[in-house]
């Protein structure tokens, strides 16, 4: 999967996923994604620092969101606070499906 989804379902819920470059008030420049689960969303921002982030980039923001929303949907909710371990599984997540092949 090379695209952002426009939904997908976990653990029972539908999920919704946004790009947007409507950053909510008090959501820092510095956040690129983040998932809500009382609302089952996912929302990637466009700029990250003031910049337009790459596809790529939204992608692996993407990929970084869904761990959390995996995690929690395993019950393993307090590994959601370990953001190193996240964003080095998003990055290998993301490596794998960027250079598959299925020929």
């Amino acid at each position: 999967m090379n695209k952002i989804p426009k939904s997908f379902e976990l653990g029972g819920c539908t999920y919704t996923v946004e790009v947007t470059d409507n950053r909510p008030e008090g959501v820092k420049n510095t956040i690129t994604g983040e998932i809500c689960y009382s609302s089952s969303t996912i929302k990637i921002y466009k700029n990250h620092v003031g910049y337009e982030c790459t596809e790529d980039y939204k992608l692996l923001s993407f990929y970084h969101e869904l761990i959390h929303g995996i995690l929690t949907a395993m019950g393993k909710s307090e590994m959601n606070d370990d953001e190193g371990f996240i964003e080095s599984f998003a990055n290998f997540l993301h490596q794998f499906n960027k250079t598959v092949r299925y020929e």
